[in-house]
């Protein structure tokens, strides 16, 4: 929802997104704060800013092939986030018994709206990829 009106963007709200709870040593961001401060950019359904440093984390669910999926985008301003802040934004707010995924699209389907940040990807309630580490996992494990 790239530059959407304030309006469409809170209209466009998923309910599982709605009724997220604000991680602890984060705190929510106003669409109009947020769009000051991003030129304008609003598309995410909730904005958060981590206090201990300022980074960014957007959340929404988007509809790929009819189906939910969390979008999560992370993003520092003057630097990518570490592996350390796309765990930890992970862990605050995305479900830990689902995996999540960071999508490389093709060179012709690459966007860059924003520099400096990254994105996961989760599927709402279900799981449709195999893990596959579970089977090297279970052989080292025992």
């Amino acid at each position: 929802m790239i530059n959407a009106s304030f309006d469409e963007a809170r209209a466009a709200r998923h309910v599982w997104v709605t009724e997220r709870p604000k991680p602890e040593g984060w705190s929510e961001r106003s669409y109009e704060e947020h769009a000051k401060i991003a030129e304008g950019l609003v598309w995410a359904s909730r904005i958060f800013v981590r206090r201990s440093d300022g980074m960014l984390a957007l959340l929404t669910v988007d509809e790929i092939d009819g189906k939910p999926w969390v979008h999560l985008s992370v993003s520092h301003k003057g630097r990518c986030p570490t592996y350390g802040d796309l765990a930890a934004a992970r862990d605050a707010f995305l479900e830990p018994s689902l995996s999540a995924y960071q999508v490389f699209p093709a060179k012709a389907e690459h966007r860059n709206h924003m520099p400096f940040c990254l994105h996961l990807w989760q599927p709402l309630g279900r799981d449709p990829f195999p893990d596959p580490f579970l089977e090297r996992a279970n052989t080292v494990a025992a």
